[in-house]
């Protein structure tokens, strides 16, 4: 597979191996590490695909948790962190409804 050079396309990535892996995720006992160990593996490393990610998506150069990065931070570790921030998001939200999903499933039981 092509790296996704969009956002919308590394989380639409990122959410299919969360669907492929979501029989371990769901049956580890801390799946929200494991959900936070595979966003990590999904954030691009390489100033390349950073700078294209910005070119596509200007809010990257902006971080909602500043507590996230060094004041002296470079412009490569703001863009890493804008993008784990929203691979985040995305990850805990396809966790959550998974979650209920199960639980829904087992008081049906």
């Amino acid at each position: 597979m092509q790296n996704p050079k969009t956002l919308p396309a590394l989380i639409s990535a990122m959410t299919e191996s969360l669907e492929d892996s979501k029989a371990e995720i769901l049956d580890s006992q801390y799946p929200d590490d494991l959900v936070h160990e595979i966003v990590d593996g999904w954030v691009p490393i390489y100033y390349g695909e950073l700078a294209e990610m910005l070119c596509c998506d200007h809010s990257l150069a902006n971080v909602d948790d500043t507590g996230l990065i060094d004041p002296d931070s470079s412009v490569w570790a703001i863009i890493s962190v804008a993008i784990y921030e929203r691979l985040s998001d995305a990850a805990n939200e396809w966790l959550e409804k998974q979650k209920g999903s199960t639980e829904l499933l087992q008081r049906a039981i």
